[in-house]
């Protein structure tokens, strides 16, 4: 509950400066723990409505030193997000389609310099913004502890279970790069037919499995298609798309878009 979040957040105590790099991948590894036993079908292809969400809200000052230097080498949240070998075989990184990163930078200070002044706040690291921007997280920065608590409060009791896929726009003259984005889609089921599949077609062959990316690129045609009579004959799933440039060209468009995850082969 909201509640014993901010219980639980009230106890933490501070003791020293934190790894930041350490610290996600820890969060990632306890989200991960149990998700091979069920949740995670590698080369299955991926159910939509048996997910298991999850919200990491990072709480800091927005300074992150020990990121610094392999940020500014690899300027990408993938690449530090590297997966443990125990899984390095079945995903490219950590991070899940269903989890998402929220961080909470605090510019305030909790005590005051020696000359009655709070502290200068510290320009938020660019890492945190790409982090929540790349797991369809959001980051919020707050200057005092009212809007905090408020904010927190807001995240946790309105956050909607969903997950990220990658859409992309094919065979289109049309400027497409606001919508050919990572996008969150809501899940308001637990029940459905159709697994997402996999970006490669599996093979009995195959000595190992492609590791997968840790959303699905989703490839449509701005081309209208008549469904409603396939609708009819075939069991169809229905899913949410979070509102953005893409939500309301469909929605505009008033049209049915064929789509197929690349690679597939499908």
């Amino acid at each position: 509950s909201v509640k014993s979040f901010l219980e639980e957040v009230k106890a933490l105590r501070a003791h020293d400066t934190s790894h930041m790099a350490v610290s996600l991948c820890r969060a990632f590894q306890l989200l991960n723990k149990f998700r091979m036993q069920g949740i995670d079908t590698f080369g299955f292809g991926r159910r939509p409505w048996f997910i298991e969400p999850s919200a990491i809200i990072l709480i800091t000052d927005g300074y992150l030193e020990d990121l610094e230097h392999r940020y500014a080498t690899t300027r990408s949240f993938e690449a530090l997000m590297a997966p443990l070998p125990e899984v390095s075989g079945l995903a490219s990184t950590q991070n899940r389609w269903d989890q998402r990163v929220f961080p909470i930078v605090m510019q305030f200070s909790g005590s005051k310099e020696p000359n009655g002044k709070a502290p200068k706040p510290v320009r938020p690291h660019a890492l945190l913004r790409t982090a929540a921007e790349a797991t369809c997280g959001r980051m919020f920065v707050h200057r005092n502890l009212r809007s905090l608590l408020q904010s927190t409060e807001a995240l946790i009791s309105k956050l909607i279970p969903g997950y990220g896929c990658r859409f992309e726009a094919v065979n289109t003259s049309k400027n497409t790069s606001k919508m050919s984005a990572l996008n969150l889609m809501y899940v308001r089921t637990r029940t459905g037919h159709w697994p997402i599949p996999e970006a490669y077609r599996p093979d009995n062959k195959m000595q190992t499995l492609v590791p997968r990316d840790a959303f699905p690129s989703i490839l449509f045609k701005m081309r209208n298609e008549n469904v409603a009579e396939l609708s009819s004959q075939i069991p169809v799933d229905k899913y949410e798309l979070a509102p953005g440039p893409l939500s309301s060209m469909i929605v505009s468009s008033k049209a049915s878009w064929p789509i197929y995850v690349k690679n597939s082969l499908g």
